[in-house]
C-alpha cells in the first residue's frame, strides 16, 4: 500500500475474550479509523491473521479519498463507479468482484446496525422494520450493497464476449511489448496458435524443432499431439530465450522449454499476473486502443475468431476451405457447438470492419450521388 495515500493499513495485535489475537488495523493519516475498523474488526477473531479486508477496504478508502468523496457520504453510485474502475483497471477476476463487493457491504451493513446515518440511496425498502444484529446482516441485509453482485454476473448463456473477446492487431503487438520475452512466447502462441494456456505452459524442450521450423505440442485437454509451423517471429523469439535468457536460468536442466528466474517451470498464476501487469501499463501508454480487460483465454479466442473470418470468406469466394470438423480438430474441440459463440463474434468484428469503411466514406458516396443527380437532370 502507498504510504503516501491517506489510509494504510497496520499489523496490531488486538484484545478479546479469548487472548491477544492478530489484526490488521486501518489507519487514516496514521491514526487508527475507529469507525471503520469496528466494522471490520467483528470478523477477524481469527488464528491465522487475514489481511485481504483489511486492504481492500484501504483501496476503497483511498479511491473515494482521491475525488474528494467521504466514505460515510457516499451513495449506490459512488459504490458502483469504484467497482467498475477498479474492475477495469486492476483486471479483477470476477470472484475478487465479489470479494470486494462483500467486504464493502459488511462495512455499510455493520456501520448501519451501529446507528450511523447513511445515503438514502445504500438503504433497503425493510429498513429500520424489524431489529437487526450485526450477525443477521447477511440474513437480513439493511443495504443494497450486496444487490450489486447482480450487476457484475457472468451469464455463460448470453454474455458470449466474456468467453470470444479478441484482441486487435494494434492491441496484439502493445501488450507482446510490454511482456517479459518467456510470457510474451506464451501469449503469442495463444494468439498465433490458439493454444490453451496450459498448453503453452507444458511445451517441453522436445517440443520444438528449430531446424524444421516446427512445434509439436501435446494438447493439455485432450492428450493429442499437434503440429504446427513456427512463423519467422515466434523462432526467432524462441531462438533468443534459449540462447540468452534460458541459458542463464538456474534450472537449465529442465526438460520444460519456459522456465521462470529461479529455474522452476512458469505457472499460469505468474503468467495471468504478467498479462494483466501489461495491460494496465498499455492503457497508460496507449489509451486510444482501448484495451479492455484482458484474460489468459482471449489470445485463444483471437486466433478462433481470425480463423472463422477466413474459413467463411473462402467459403463465399467459392474458394476451396477447411470444414467445421476441421476447424474443431484444429482448435481441439470435441463438438461443433463451440462454433456458435465464435460466428457471433466473428459476425459482429467482420460488421465493425464494413460500418467503419462505410463511415469513413459515407461522404463521398453522398457525393457522388448528387454528380449522379445533376447530370440526369
Amino acid at each position: 500500500m502507498n504510504n503516501n495515500q491517506r489510509y494504510t493499513v497496520q499489523h496490531a495485535k488486538y484484545p478479546t475474550k479469548d487472548g491477544i489475537r492478530d489484526v490488521y488495523l486501518i489507519l487514516d493519516e496514521g491514526i487508527p479509523a475507529v469507525e471503520v475498523n469496528n466494522a471490520i474488526l467483528p470478523n477477524r477473531y481469527y488464528q491465522r491473521p487475514p489481511s485481504n479486508d483489511a486492504y481492500s477496504i484501504c483501496r476503497y478508502l483511498n479511491y473515494l479519498d482521491d475525488r474528494g468523496i467521504d466514505y460515510m457520504d457516499v451513495n449506490m453510485q459512488d459504490i458502483y463507479s469504484f467497482l467498475k474502475y477498479a474492475n477495469l483497471h486492476y483486471d479483477w477476476a470476477y470472484t475478487t468482484l465479489i470479494k470486494y463487493i462483500n467486504v464493502i457491504g459488511k462495512l455499510y451493513e455493520t456501520l448501519s446496525v451501529l446507528g450511523f446515518v447513511l445515503d438514502q440511496s445504500l438503504y433497503t425498502a425493510m429498513h429500520g422494520t424489524q431489529p437487526m444484529s450485526v450477525s443477521s446482516s447477511r440474513e437480513q441485509p439493511d443495504t443494497k450493497i450486496w444487490y450489486l453482485k447482480r450487476l457484475f454476473t457472468v451469464k455463460k448463456n448470453n454474455n458470449w464476449q466474456s468467453y470470444t473477446k479478441w484482441y486487435t492487431s494494434t492491441q496484439i503487438s502493445a501488450i507482446s511489448e510490454e511482456l517479459p520475452i518467456v510470457y510474451r512466447i506464451i501469449f503469442l502462441l495463444t494468439v498465433f496458435y490458439g493454444y490453451r494456456c496450459s498448453t503453452a505452459i507444458s511445451l517441453k524442450l522436445s517440443t520444438i524443432h528449430l531446424r524444421s521450423k516446427r512445434i509439436t505440442p501435446t494438447y493439455s485437454k485432450t492428450k493429442k499431439v499437434h503440429t504446427s509451423i513456427l512463423t519467422p517471429m515466434l523462432l526467432e523469439l524462441i531462438r533468443s530465450y534459449m540462447q540468452n535468457e534460458r541459458s542463464n536460468n538456474k534450472g537449465g536442466c529442465s526438460d520444460y522449454l519456459l522456465l521462470n528466474r529461479t529455474g522452476n517451470p512458469v505457472n499460469y498464476q505468474n503468467y495471468n499476473q504478467a498479462l494483466k501487469r501489461a495491460a494496465i501499463r498499455v492503457r497508460e501508454k496507449w489509451p486510444e486502443l482501448d484495451l479492455g480487460p484482458v484474460h489468459t483465454h482471449a489470445g485463444r479466442s483471437t486466433f478462433a475468431a481470425a480463423l472463422r473470418s477466413f474459413q467463411l470468406s473462402q467459403q463465399r469466394k467459392g474458394l476451396p476451405t477447411f470444414s467445421d470438423s476441421d476447424f474443431c480438430a484444429l482448435m481441439d474441440w470435441k463438438d461443433l457447438h463451440s462454433l456458435e459463440n465464435y460466428d457471433k463474434a466473428t459476425r459482429i468484428h467482420e460488421s465493425y470492419d464494413f460500418f467503419a469503411n462505410f463511415q469513413a466514406n459515407y461522404m463521398e458516396v453522398i457525393d457522388a450521388n448528387e454528380d449522379v443527380y445533376r447530370e440526369s437532370n
